[in-house]
This record gives structure tokens, sequence and C-alpha cells, in this order.
């Protein structure tokens, strides 16, 4: 099992790729306009979903070569390669040359994907995991935002990109401290294999596919909606505090999210659901900042505790051989929402304007109203939550 001693840097691991991943998020439409004078919202978002659609498909690849060589040495290869590509990225001004250095970056910046079966499978407390896990990605919402927004206003853009290969090369110094230490990332589970209703993971993925569809469809343009909406008085920096306000919300409740037994249950869950549904209407229609704030919380910490309760109800489950597998399918589900969404949110604001992916984000939300509620009734017999079993 993996101690405090090896856990800690494998934890500021993943706390620095998911820092350095959503440093950017926030700021590309900027980007994009004031280095390479692009003002095309569906260009923004077709450049995302090539990036996503490449961090999907490479991960599978970073996986089957860590079976031959150690998980560590390998990221001191791949984390170098990273950093080098961002550099270059914040060094360019030619389109072409972003693009490929791009590619690059996101290719060999995905192998730190490894991190979290091996640190999740050697835990003796995988929800412990879990939700510390949770906690380095919601930090690394609200440090990138407030510090993004900082280094775009004060200083330059494109720095944004030279601290994200400063990020790489210390993931490589923490892992060149470890690859003595774990000799091997192959995770092997000499548990038995057990059954698990394939349709009903079928049916889990399809909810996680909405959420996190909703959730990310308002992100890509999000700053740049709070411009439009409160300008001349707002800014990047006032629209990045808004950007992390959910983030920052959803702390708040970490403490309690893997002891409350409420968010496992299936009224509770669609109680949520409505909030979700309705916060995300609200926000495109009410123009007042009180009110985005409130908004901006409510989303935050409902769409947390949807996430919460996938995430451990997914490890808790699914355990043994067969978890593997049922996490490459959650995976791939996950990121074929991130992908989508950029592009999606894209075209409908070049068609429609800012609060086009708003609207779309609370369709998708409440489109998993009825498939909640029909794995309730399918299953009330035998489980006595949609996403559970093991609840008693």
């Amino acid at each position: 099992m993996t101690d405090n001693k090896h856990s800690s840097p494998i934890l500021l691991i993943a706390f620095l790729a998911a820092l350095a991943e959503s440093l950017p998020a926030p700021f590309y439409p900027r980007i994009f306009k004031e280095i390479f004078g692009i003002n095309d919202p569906a260009y923004t978002g077709t450049y995302l979903c090539i990036l996503r659609l490449i961090f999907m498909l490479s991960y599978p690849l970073w996986a089957l070569v860590s079976k031959k060589t150690d998980i560590f040495r390998l990221l001191c290869l791949t984390q170098f390669i990273a950093g080098i590509a961002s550099v270059y990225c914040g060094l360019t001004n030619d389109i072409t040359l972003f693009y490929v250095c791009s590619i690059l970056m996101v290719l060999f910046k995905s192998s730190y994907l490894l991190m979290y079966p091996h640190l999740i499978s050697k835990s003796e407390n995988k929800t412990s995991v879990v939700t510390k896990l949770g906690i380095l990605v919601h930090l690394s919402m609200i440090v990138s935002a407030i510090s993004g927004a900082f280094i775009i206003d004060k200083i330059s853009v494109q720095y944004l990109f030279i601290i994200i290969g400063l990020f790489d090369f210390i993931q490589m110094g923490i892992s060149l401290r470890l690859k003595d230490v774990q000799k091997s990332a192959q995770i092997q589970s000499n548990s038995e294999s057990i059954s698990f209703d394939k349709t009903r993971l079928l049916w889990i993925c399809m909810i996680t596919f909405l959420f996190y569809l909703s959730s990310t469809l308002i992100r890509p343009f999000y700053t740049e909606f709070i411009i439009d909406r409160y300008a001349p008085q707002a800014n990047y920096t006032w629209a990045a505090v808004l950007f992390i306000i959910p983030s920052l919300s959803a702390l708040f409740l970490l403490p309690l999210a893997g002891k409350s037994s409420i968010i496992k249950n299936t009224a509770f869950i669609c109680g949520v659901i409505l909030i979700i549904f309705s916060v995300l209407l609200l926000q495109a229609y009410v123009k007042s900042l009180i009110s985005e704030i409130i908004f901006r919380s409510l989303f935050g910490i409902s769409i947390f505790l949807i996430f919460v309760h996938l995430d451990i109800s997914f490890f808790e489950t699914i355990p043994g051989k067969d978890s593997a597998k049922a996490y490459s399918l959650m995976h791939i589900t996950q990121n074929i929402a991130y992908m989508s969404a950029p592009l999606l949110a894209g075209f409908l604001v070049g068609r429609d304007g800012y609060i086009a992916p708003f609207m779309m984000a609370s369709i998708c939300a409440i489109l998993s109203l009825p498939i909640v509620l029909m794995l309730h009734f399918k299953y009330s017999k035998k489980y006595s939550t949609i996403l559970n079993p093991k609840i008693s």
C-alpha cells in the first residue's frame, strides 16, 4: 500500500499537473485574440477539442508503455518533453508552431494520469484518496484562475505557458526522487473479479457524460461572458474571481463529502439536479453581481456533490480486476464530454452569443433526471441507491 511518505509527493505531482492543465483554460479566447489576432470563437473551440482528443487517446498509450518500464522513470522523460513544448508555446508568435507545440505538450503531459490508478489502487482508504484528489483539483482551479488573471493583466498572456513548463520540470524532479523508491508502475490486484451489471454501468456513464458536459460547457467563454455583460467596469481579474467561485464553494463541503450518506440518496440527487438546472438558467438571464455570486456558489456546491457521489460510488462498487476496465470506460466518457464541450460552446457562442452555453448546459443537466429516476425504479428492490450497491 502507498504510505504517506510516498503518497504526498505523488499528490504534489497530481496537483501541479491539474494546475498546469487549468491555468490557461479561462483565457484561451484572449490568447488567440492577442497573440494571433484570431477572434472566431469556433476556432478556439476546435483547438480545445483537438487537444482534448489527443489527451484522451494518448493516455491508453502511456498505460501500455508503463507496463514495460518504471512509472517514475517514464514520467521523467514525458514531463521533460512536455516542459520544453510548453516553453515553446510561450515563446512563439507563429500559429502553426503553437499548434504543433500544444499537441506535443498535451501528448506527453497526459502521462501524469498514470498517478491516479497507481495511487488509488495501492491505498487502503480509497475514499480518502478520492477526496484528497478532489481537494487538489478544486485548489488548482482556484490558484490557476487567480494567478492566470494576474499574469495576463500585469505581465503577458504568453507567460502562462512558460510557467506551465516550469511545473512540468518540477514534476520531473519529483519523479527522479521517486523512481528509486518504487520500481514498478504496473498495478496488480490479487482480488477476484466480481460480476457487475454492465447495463447499469453504461447508464452511469451516461449520467457522468451529461454532468461533465454541463459543467464544462460554460467554462471556455465564461470570462468573456462576464466582461461582455458587466463592461466597462469588469476586468479579467474580476472575471477570474467569479470563475473560481464554484470551486471555492465546493471546498467547504469536502470534509463531509466522504462521510455523509445523504448524497447517495436518490431523492437528494434529484433535488441537486433541479438546483443545477435552475441556477444555470438564472445565470444566463439575471444581470446582477450579487445574484451571479449566489448562482455560482450554488452551482459549485451542487456539481461537486454529484461528482463526489459518482467518484466514491465507483471505487466502492467496482473493486477487483474489473475496476481497471470499468475505470477506462469512465475515463473515456469524461474526456468525450471534455472534448465535446469547447467545440459545442464555440459553435453556440458564435451563433447565439455568450448565454447559449448556459442554456445548453441546463438542458444537459435536466436530461439526467429521467435517467436517475429510471435507474432508481429499476434497481430499487435490489440496491438502495442507483449507483452504490454496497450501501445497506
